[in-house]
């Protein structure tokens, strides 16, 4: 008769595996967004990712359009 728990114990070691290659990669050295000086002198990129059209264009589009406005009054007020 075989067993049933070996297809159990290698979904187990995957699932261990899989864990631990996320781990290892969480902890690698690169940075992707740095400031690099705090005086102000280099300007923030900020993104956003929108559903402006399809089914969640209803909610999509208002968003946008607020994003829009806030960076507008950010930087009409010099940017800070």
């Amino acid at each position: 008769m075989k067993r049933v728990t070996t297809g159990l114990r290698g979904k187990l070691w995957l699932a261990l595996l899989l864990v631990l290659s996320l781990m290892i990669s969480a902890c690698s050295p690169t940075k992707v967004n740095e400031v690099k000086s705090a005086t102000g002198n280099e300007p923030y990129k900020i993104g956003a990712v929108l559903d402006i059209s399809g089914n969640s264009s209803s909610l999509g589009v208002p968003e946008r359009d607020t994003l829009l406005m806030m960076v507008e009054k950010l930087n009409a007020n010099g940017g800070g």
